[in-house]
């Protein structure tokens, strides 16, 4: 008689399918450092409503005042978000005065005979410059400027970054982020620098998709020439105007003026040259720098060459350096972020000895979520790191902005996933390039409403 094996197969399946559902009702386990992760056969299809007060880890009761202290560390987190009426998510003030921003805003007001720089430093929340594009648009809208600021020679996320059309050929990136043998005097806040190779080149071509990317008033490109680097520069495609840069260990400049649309550059003999990358934006007005590396958590910038960005300082200067970092260092179950508070305290002092005529300004966290046993929800870990943010903000008497608060507060990274467009990759950690406007809104709402205040308006 022939053996029937597909009720044996039937059979099997359903044995699994009962030990799985069995096994789902199994507490997590902890062995020593292991932790075992719940079981759950009906997590992707099940129904949930996000949970809007999902519960934290044991923490001290609220006191009548608007801080309190958080048990596991030594930091201060915001009782309620600092915000007006219709909406703005303010920015924060922890210097002495409340002059922490003066000086940009006073920029501002210059806006007109001279660029207004804005740096921002961050981690891959901005790569491919989401968010900061849509920052740079309103405010090359409300105050001028074109140009699309510092691109790098060579990226990773270059075919992903919509501002600019960047191609490169034969270049090696030395960063502080995968690089342990970098020179620190080449290191400055864009964390890596570039070392050409036999042939190497790179094309940077304004677009027409965003406003204000076609074309450009300005180019500039910084290196160090240690040897007989020739260099070639090609401005819209036009024949190639060649320099050959002075030997020396100093940083220099090569900019060209005009209404630009690309920019091509050729290297020749380029053993001892390290560059730093291109400035593509006008003369006056504003511009916004993206300064975004995968993996950092930001506290490398104390590497930061102090020479090096004084030098740098007098062709690309900044009236406020934005820090846009904390995603890579929040973890779970990890609730104490005193080092990385000292560490970052000493960063952001360093940078302001590094760039004394800028401001600082700190941005907390976004949302970020993980599923638990009742669906996704924000992590109870992104509270203490926004704390631990806060503080480095008062401890330096710079300035804080709540990104998390920005996007909604609690839970608001599952309704950036869920949007049409989508707002958020299902990583529930990193928006999309749509996801970034609306935050950028929020920030533009918050400087416009601060510099406003500063003009009596």
């Amino acid at each position: 008689m022939k053996k029937d094996y597909l009720n044996d197969v039937f059979k099997t399946l359903l044995w699994t399918l009962l030990f799985l559902v069995l096994f789902s009702f199994v507490p997590e386990i902890k062995v020593g450092s292991f932790t075992s992760r719940k079981v759950d056969m009906l997590s992707d299809i099940r129904l949930v409503k996000p949970q809007l007060h999902a519960e934290k880890p044991d923490r001290p009761v609220v006191a009548d005042s608007d801080t309190l202290v958080v048990k596991r560390d030594t930091v201060v987190r915001q009782k309620k978000p600092v915000h007006k009426p219709n909406g703005v998510v303010l920015f924060e003030d922890y210097s002495e005065d409340g002059s922490g921003l003066n000086r940009f805003c006073h920029a501002l007001d210059e806006v007109k005979e001279r660029p207004v720089r804005i740096a921002f430093l961050g981690d891959s929340f901005i790569e491919a410059d989401i968010l900061t594009q849509n920052i740079r648009e309103e405010l090359q809208e409300r105050f001028g400027g074109r140009g699309v600021g510092y691109v790098p020679m060579a990226s990773m996320t270059a075919g992903f970054r919509r501002t600019v059309r960047h191609q490169f050929d034969h270049w090696s990136t030395v960063s502080v982020v995968n690089h342990t043998k970098s020179d620190k005097n080449d290191i400055f806040i864009a964390g890596q620098y570039f070392i050409p190779e036999d042939g190497a080149s790179a094309t940077f071509k304004g677009i027409s998709s965003l406003k204000g990317l076609s074309a450009f008033g300005s180019a500039k490109f910084l290196f160090v020439n240690r040897e007989s680097t020739e260099v070639r520069l090609a401005i819209n495609k036009e024949e190639a105007r060649v320099y050959n840069p002075l030997s020396a260990d100093s940083l220099q400049c090569i900019e060209i003026d005009g209404e630009i649309s690309s920019l091509d550059i050729k290297l020749s003999h380029p053993s001892g040259f390290t560059a730093f990358g291109v400035y593509l934006n006008d003369k006056t007005g504003i511009c916004v720098d993206n300064y975004s590396l995968r993996g950092t958590s930001g506290t490398n910038l104390s590497q930061v060459s102090f020479s090096l960005s004084r030098e740098m300082s007098r062709y690309v200067d900044y009236d406020l350096i934005v820090l846009e970092y904390g995603q890579n260092v929040v973890s779970k179950d990890v609730y104490d972020y005193r080092a990385y508070t000292d560490r970052m305290t000493k960063v952001v002092r360093h940078l302001k000895e590094c760039y004394p005529d800028s401001d600082i300004l700190i941005m907390g966290v976004g949302d970020r979520s993980r599923r638990g046993t009742n669906g996704f929800e924000t992590m109870p870990e992104i509270y203490e790191m926004i704390a631990a943010q806060r503080k480095i903000a008062r401890d330096t008497k710079s300035v804080f902005w709540d990104t998390f608060m920005a996007m909604g507060g609690e839970n608001s990274m599952i309704s950036y996933v869920e949007h049409k467009p989508v707002w958020a990759n299902k990583d529930y950690t990193h928006i999309t390039h749509a996801g970034g406007r609306p935050i950028a809104k929020k920030f533009v709402e918050a400087l416009m409403y601060r510099y406003n205040q500063e003009s009596g308006l």
